[in-house]
């Protein structure tokens, strides 16, 4: 009997589907897949095959659930290890290689296979009943800091899966599903690999920390809390009712926060909506993939999106309407200290997308651009005080309490509100003030 035996996949449903493709050519019989699978989608291309593949996790546990759904009579998921009889021989499969030593050295399995460190290997191991025993490592499918490998076991030899000859250059098809995958796999689950899942869950925290103090220093240190607070006392010199009060706070969330009407410039305010959701989007995708993987595959196509979105409205923006280039006529290239925040978003999610992009193709420049964007993702957090992020924090309530002073009678020292901007020009000549 042969058994194709591979290991950490992740989420590399191509790579994986080609090497259970190639061992059913050899005459494999069965499919061992050693953990890191990460995303159940990935064993779809292997599973249409029609070969019986048994399971195991790792340390990157993955989707769990939806594996434990997707198992059945070819599908059989064992968790942290398994114990199997295949053609009449003893297997136990574990992730860890120095596990899997172990196992061979008791004398109780013909076959040990194991994964984790990404590099292939096959040896006899000496045994305390004074036997032997094969311990297999297929190294990973996924070419992850290591070259894409898998093993063929027959009863007797364990071989190195035959390579297909010079590949020809992928077919329409297969490159649309390997375009499919990149917007389908969690681009933050092959970090596991390198260090555990909590130091990227530490940095997500000290992220918000950074945002949290920097918006509390600025607000402080610019007196913005001061301000509001001063008028709301004056506003209290004049009566307005609970209903209308909470008119005031339902149109204020609706027009200025939720649709930025304070931009009257319709293209001003569409590329600002585009940023604005797809931060939003962005951001939260980000926490859920890094905090925990659930069943639906959503979150890394919303990830994507929202990215794509922020750099629409953001690269729009910087080289098209911003006041410098469109009222102004400087260069786009012109760059100020409060460009800082637009520039630090930009450059963290296009080095994001990029990395995501490059991982999706185990290209061996994805570390590189991971380092590059935690670097610009740590400048935009960490640069709050001195850039205009924290200036949307405290935007709703100075929108809240225009709106308060119009209605009380009260407004003091406040612009214009948004839908009637104050006209700085002349007969002959249309303002272009923003």
């Amino acid at each position: 009997m042969k058994i194709c035996v591979v290991s950490d996949s992740h989420d590399r449903a191509d790579a994986l589907g080609k090497a259970v493709s190639n061992a059913k050519e050899q005459g494999a019989q069965a499919v061992i897949h050693c953990g890191d699978l990460i995303g159940a989608h990935t064993l779809r291309p292997a599973m249409a095959l029609g070969l019986p593949i048994h399971l195991i996790h790792g340390n990157n546990l993955g989707d769990s659930v939806a594996l434990h759904k997707l198992a059945g009579n070819q599908l059989k998921y064992y968790g942290p290890d398994a114990r199997l009889e295949l053609g009449g021989r003893k297997i136990f499969v574990v992730h860890y290689p120095e596990y899997g030593r172990a196992m061979a050295c008791t004398g109780d399995w013909d076959l040990v296979c194991c994964g984790h460190s990404h590099q292939a290997g096959v040896e006899r191991v000496a045994t305390v009943k004074g036997g032997s025993a094969w311990l297999v490592n297929p190294g990973t499918i996924a070419g992850l800091s290591a070259p894409a490998n898998g093993r063929l076991v027959t009863g007797s030899t364990v071989h190195r899966a035959r390579r297909s000859p010079a590949r020809a250059p992928p077919s329409r098809i297969e490159a649309a599903w390997r375009r499919r995958l990149m917007f389908t796999n969690n681009p933050f689950a092959a970090l596991g690999d390198f260090w555990s899942p909590l130091v990227m869950q530490v940095y997500i925290v000290l992220m918000i920390v950074l945002v949290a103090a920097g918006t509390v220093f600025d607000i402080v240190h610019k007196g913005s809390a001061r301000y509001f607070l001063n008028n709301w006392r004056k506003t209290k010199s004049k009566h307005v009712d609970g209903g209308e009060l909470v008119s005031i706070a339902v149109k204020t969330a609706v027009v200025d926060v939720l649709a930025s009407g304070e931009f009257c410039n319709a293209r001003r305010r569409i590329a600002h909506l585009l940023t604005m959701y797809g931060f939003l989007l962005y951001v939260i995708s980000t926490a859920v993939m890094v905090f925990s993987y659930p069943a639906a595959s959503i979150w890394p196509q919303l990830w994507w999106l929202g990215g794509l979105m922020i750099l629409l409205g953001g690269y729009w923006f910087w080289f098209f309407i911003r006041v410098d280039v469109a009222a102004e006529g400087n260069s786009p290239f012109r760059i100020m200290p409060a460009d800082l925040f637009i520039l630090s978003l930009l450059a963290s999610v296009t080095l994001g997308l990029i990395w995501a992009y490059l991982q999706a193709r185990a290209s061996a420049g994805a570390n590189v651009f991971f380092g590059l964007y935690v670097f610009a993702t740590t400048v935009l957090f960490a640069s709050v005080p001195w850039s205009k992020f924290a200036h949307m924090f405290f935007k709703p309530a100075a929108a809240f309490e225009k709106r308060l002073s119009y209605a009380n009678g009260t407004r003091s020292n406040l612009p214009g509100p948004a839908d009637k901007p104050e006209q700085f020009g002349s007969a002959r000549e249309q303002p272009r003030n923003y």
